[in-house]
């Protein structure tokens, strides 16, 4: 294979390409910029999300090394902040896990449909009489938004400042990308978040309310100790990137696809039972999720390759979604596709994500209505002129502008 590497910008932008030529030709490929092996075919993939004692979480997400960027955490902030969740491994991960079920219930979740419904429905009728709309900005930001928002106790007011807070957590504790002076940046804005949700914590601990933040500061375990400040930032930080940047990439992927394939919009409208299965293959086809940094902590095979212990890794979800090896003609988007479920999208092991219930709703609910409301849905610039943020992990447009009628 000629060198390429994930943080190549045309890859970025489309990797489908450079995903089939590793899993044909180098399954386990060394990325020459980022010193990392790139895990590619889906059974090696599932290998190492549920070995997760040998592909450590923990070891391989990146830390903030330069003396300035720890300064503004523990000068003007609550520190920096701590490994939870899908950055931590076990015994640690368990806990945390555990504690976080209490507050992220499947009742909850369940619940909360026809407040969803109106949720998106206030936002189409916010902008259905103007025919044209970046639809990114004016729906698949606000509607993941405004949900997590209230879940977690926060004004609406304030969801573009979640937004922002969500960008820097991305970028600090996800990608390999920031420069140390993008850190810096980085790091004000995490202290910002942590200062605004310090406070939020601080009210619910004198008055607490039916939100999450509540929840997680009153869940208890039975020998285990409670969620203290430190830890709460952390989870509530993790909560806000899974609970609207992913959605949001995957509602803004859905639309798509609705758009390049108005055939199987049309198969939804005339069956809308079809429509559990479309986030399902949008997840499938683009992950807003890319891929994932784990560490090797012993020697070990895969692939048909000996990574020795202290190797870092790339977990590459969006390739595996795309593997011949496991799901047929994988680049033709198929809502009736029947293997589309067993996508990679949300991980696997005991890293699935927590939010995968309320990411599937509001995709259902959001990309129904969509298609159901407006007709005539069409990009308004080339697709070739629209962009992808650029990460290694993530994959979610710049824009999407679009016009319509109202149907």
């Amino acid at each position: 294979m000629t060198e390429k590497s994930l943080m190549d910008q045309d890859i970025q932008e489309c990797p489908w390409a450079f995903y089939k030529e590793m899993r044909d030709e180098a399954p386990i490929y060394m990325d020459p910029q980022l010193g990392c092996a790139v895990i590619s075919r889906y059974e090696d993939v599932v290998q190492a999300l549920r070995s997760p004692e040998i592909f450590s979480t923990k070891h391989a997400f990146p830390k903030f090394t330069n003396e300035a960027v720890r300064k503004i955490y523990d000068e003007k902030g609550h520190g920096e902040m701590i490994a939870v969740l899908v950055q931590d491994d076990p015994p640690e991960h368990t806990r945390f896990r555990s504690l976080v079920n209490l507050a992220f219930t499947a009742e909850r979740v369940q619940k909360m449909e026809p407040y969803i419904e109106d949720i998106t429905n206030s936002l189409i009728d916010g902008f259905i009489d103007k025919g044209e709309v970046d639809i990114l900005r004016e729906f698949c930001m606000p509607l993941p938004l405004t949900v997590i928002a209230d879940q977690i106790g926060v004004s609406r007011d304030d969801i573009w400042k979640l937004r922002e807070w969500t960008n820097a957590g991305v970028a600090a504790t996800v990608d390999l990308m920031a420069s140390e002076e993008e850190q810096i940046a980085l790091a004000e804005k995490i202290v910002e978040f942590q200062l605004y949700f310090a406070d939020r914590i601080e009210e619910r601990r004198t008055n607490p309310q039916d939100d999450m933040i509540t929840d997680l500061i009153q869940a208890e375990i039975e020998g285990e100790r409670s969620l203290n400040l430190p830890e709460l930032l952390a989870v509530i930080q993790q909560l806000l990137v899974g609970g609207n940047e992913t959605t949001t990439n995957g509602l803004a992927a859905g639309i798509m696809q609705l758009i390049k394939n108005p055939d199987q919009a049309e198969a939804l409208r005339a069956d809308p039972s079809l429509y559990t299965k479309l986030p399902e293959e949008v997840l499938r086809i683009e992950s807003p999720v890319q891929g994932l940094f784990r560490m090797t902590m012993e020697d070990v095979e895969i692939g048909g390759t000996t990574l020795p212990k202290g190797t870092l890794c790339q977990v590459r979800f969006g390739s595996a979604n795309h593997d011949d090896r496991r799901f047929e003609c994988p680049e033709q988007f198929d809502i009736e596709r029947k293997a589309a479920g067993k996508h990679l999208a949300f991980g696997s092991g005991i890293h699935l994500c927590i939010g995968k219930m309320l990411a599937r709703r509001e995709m259902t609910v959001g990309l129904r209505a969509i298609n159901e409301r407006l007709k005539n849905l069409r990009l308004t610039v080339p697709e070739d002129e629209l962009s992808y943020v650029p990460s290694v992990a993530m994959r979610g447009y710049t824009r999407l502008p679009v016009s319509f009628e109202r149907r």
